[in-house]
């Protein structure tokens, strides 16, 4: 059996049988925190006995594409019929192993969680890599996994916002220094579904028509969730419905306590506030140190390789198996379920996260940062001492920046954004920062 094969195989069968064990806990009478326990507690045990992987994928699995997506495209499928089988057992009842017929309101509760960390683990993140394809079926079943959690904002967001505005303070998506995930929370789910109402009428304005309008993106999709909704609140019951909801819910604060680990307090150089100009101008290139990257071998291999997420973020169009890690990017120091775990108890987390983030920012010392640690006094802002005439017109985040014009071999040209320095910096042309000095 071929290494990429196998990993397909294995990717296959772990979302199958998470589904197929959230589903038998619900069906079973004191199995229904079954996946809870499966993912938040098991999983980060099986992470540090695992170990880690930094391997680079080979040529001949970057080339074998079909088998892994089919392990892509099987997944939304089973979770419907996974999520199916829940609801008709929610609303008439089972003749499970431990004779209950009808569930009670805390067994709905707990089946509703349950199955929710499956649609937040796997969905969420299934859904992330499909609707980042081109192709109509991979989108399609990506989506329907989003409008099953009521969440299908996100593939607009996603691709159109926070991909572009990645570790700045613009972005809903990034977590701020000293932020904890309970803060996050609100600020996120939010921030991202106003940042998708902005982006889809942005481009209904261009298309020259209004924001209640049969093409709008965004109403279709939160059409199609009321409606499931609506479906399973007339057709199976009130059960049915509150179970639905729940794990949607439970879903979203899974999936959104990834974004809250996957960029805590990483930021982007910033030039200036002024909106007029394009990102690019605004903010740095995004770079490899802007995502916190996990080499676990099991957490990548049943995550789609989300945990390489900082090579996801300069290469959005690669396919999961074919994501690389970095020792440039900011490492976690344990896998998504680990790190999930350790968020959702704050002093913990600022524990374990704020000397790594302290650790990371030294590394740039001439970069100026908007949100700190709690208790760690911000340094002042300054230039250093770069020498070159004109650096003064470059200001710190707030004010409008203007490009010094610097002179090198008797030829004037544009500076490297951000180092300033052209006896250091061997970037020739005009780009916004220069790759050797990023």
């Amino acid at each position: 059996m071929e290494i990429g094969d196998a990993h397909v195989i294995f990717c296959y069968w772990f979302h199958a049988v998470t589904g197929a064990l959230a589903t038998e806990g619900i069906y079973r009478g004191g199995w229904r925190a079954a996946t809870v326990a499966y993912v938040i507690i098991l999983l980060p045990i099986a992470e540090h006995i695992v170990g880690t992987d930094r391997r680079s994928p080979p040529p001949k699995d970057e080339l074998n594409s079909k088998s892994f997506r089919f392990a892509s495209l099987a997944q939304p499928v089973l979770q419907l019929l996974w999520l199916a089988w829940s609801l008709l057992i929610v609303a008439f009842g089972n003749d499970g192993y431990d004779g209950v017929k009808k569930l009670s309101t805390m067994e709905v509760v707990l089946g509703g969680i349950s199955f929710g960390v499956y649609s937040g683990a796997f969905g969420i993140t299934y859904a992330h890599e499909l609707c980042h394809r081109h192709a109509k079926l991979d989108r399609l079943l990506g989506i329907l996994n989003l409008v099953c959690v009521f969440y299908p904002h996100f593939n607009i967001e996603h691709n159109k916002g926070h991909h572009k505005m990645v570790a700045t303070e613009e972005d809903p998506a990034t977590a701020r220094a000293g932020e904890s995930f309970y803060h996050f929370l609100p600020r996120v789910v939010i921030g991202e579904l106003r940042s998708a109402v902005e982006l889809e009428g942005k481009r209904l304005a261009k298309a020259g028509v209004p924001f209640l309008h049969p093409t709008n993106e965004l109403l279709q999709l939160f059409s199609l969730s009321i409606a499931m909704a609506a479906g399973v609140g007339l057709g199976l019951g009130g059960q049915a419905l509150a179970f639905f909801l729940i794990q949607a819910g439970t879903a979203v604060l899974l999936f959104e306590s990834v974004n809250y680990l996957e960029h805590y307090g990483l930021e982007r150089r910033q030039y200036t506030s002024d909106p007029s100009l394009p990102v690019e101008w605004r903010y740095a290139k995004i770079g490899l140190r802007h995502a916190w990257d996990s080499p676990t071998r099991l957490g990548n291999t049943i995550l789609l390789k989300l945990q390489r997420h900082a090579d996801h973020h300069n290469h959005a169009g690669k396919r999961y198996q074919q994501l690389t890690t970095s020792d440039a990017s900011p490492q976690l120091p344990g896998g998504y379920a680990t790190m999930i775990a350790i968020a959702l108890v704050p002093p913990l987390w600022f524990a374990v996260m704020d000397p790594r983030l302290l650790e990371h920012r030294r590394s740039m010392p001439r970069q100026h940062y908007r949100h700190w640690p709690r208790g760690v006094t911000p340094p002042p802002p300054t230039l250093g001492d770069t020498g070159i005439k004109g650096a003064a017109s470059l200001v710190i985040a707030g004010q409008r920046w203007v490009r010094p014009s610097v002179r090198i071999s008797n030829q004037s040209r544009l500076s490297c954004n951000v180092c300033l320095d052209p006896e250091r910096c061997s970037h020739a042309d005009m780009a916004p920062q220069c790759d050797e000095c990023e």
